[in-house]
């Protein structure tokens, strides 16, 4: 269990360190840096044993690639940056943890995956949760409203895991075939999303000269996000899932939003709202209820499911 923990402290303090990075370096640059630097390291990790067969599969696969890069990483990473960027991380946090949620509608209508009442009833309260936290604003989100109560950084963060989830769907069906292992679709997605993010911050003229007058601290923070965020936490995360069960994994991935908003309040001086605090609540006891019928039908200790249903395969990458 303290292993599984160490995996969500990882990303927790990933997310709070890419928080105060946003404040000094372009977020184009930030995701892009991030990706490029993570998805080099871990190809040439994977190098010996799977590159050097060659570039057939990528040739053939150009096309789904391409695919999975822009709707798993890229555009849910810069969505959710520029949510990150203008909300307190508490909330950003929050809203990304309905993945589960998502994750269930798109294997509704995609895969006819029944939802019974009882994952139906925990949806509801989870959406309620989600709802409440979007009524709460802070001045920079009332500056970039939307319409009605939605601001465009919370509409963002929602996108982020719509499509996000979408995408690793695609991971999902790739790894499963045996034709890329977790580590080499994952350097492959990186590598694609971090240069295409560094092209777009070359088009629009970022301001590249930002890294060059990082702080220590901030150069440090950049490393432990590349580091630890980028290549430890999701390497750590899938060597997890092989020896715990999915379902045990989904369950402690909660704990992210908690370490968040208590990370951002002792970190960045991030005070959570009475909505923030609530609606967080009622989110967590949502997805409880939600994957209560599965941690009743299976134990939550033991080997991985084989046949583990798609809401309860949620990741989490900020």
């Amino acid at each position: 269990m303290l292993s599984i923990l160490l995996c969500y402290v990882c990303f927790a303090t990933a997310i709070v360190a890419n928080k105060a990075l946003l404040s000094v370096i372009p977020l184009t640059i930030l995701v892009g840096l991030r990706m490029f630097v993570a998805g080099i390291a871990l190809i040439y990790m994977e190098r010996k044993r799977h590159f050097k067969a060659g570039l057939t599969r990528f040739k053939q696969d150009w096309h789904v690639l391409v695919a999975i890069i822009l709707f798993t990483t890229l555009a849910p990473a810069l969505f959710k940056a520029y949510g990150l960027k203008y909300m307190i991380s508490a909330k950003a946090s929050f809203i990304s943890s309905i993945d589960p949620f998502v994750t269930a509608i798109y294997a509704y209508f995609l895969y006819s995956e029944r939802l019974s009442w009882q994952k139906f009833f925990g949806l509801c309260i989870g959406i309620t949760g989600t709802m409440i936290l979007i009524s709460s604003t802070t001045p920079v989100e009332q500056t970039l409203k939307a319409f009605s109560i939605f601001s465009y950084p919370e509409l963002a963060t929602l996108a982020s895991v719509c499509i996000g989830r979408l995408g690793w769907i695609n991971v999902q069906q790739q790894v499963r075939s045996n034709r890329y292992t977790p580590r080499e679709i994952n350097g492959l997605i990186m590598l694609g999303a971090g240069s295409i993010s560094l092209l777009a911050a070359v088009y629009y003229q970022e301001s590249f000269a930002s890294l060059l007058a990082l702080s220590p601290l901030n150069m440090g923070l950049l490393a432990y996000s590349i580091i630890v965020g980028n290549m430890f936490a999701y390497t750590f995360l899938t060597y997890m899932l092989k020896k715990h069960s999915a379902t045990l994994m989904s369950l402690a991935g909660m704990s992210v939003p908690i370490m968040v908003s208590v990370l951002g309040y002792t970190c960045l001086g991030e005070v959570p709202t009475w909505h923030v605090i609530v609606a967080g609540a009622l989110v967590l006891i949502g997805l409880v209820i939600f994957n209560q019928e599965v941690l009743e039908a299976k134990p939550m200790y033991g080997p991985r499911e084989e046949a583990t249903p798609l809401y309860a395969q949620s990741k989490k990458h900020f």
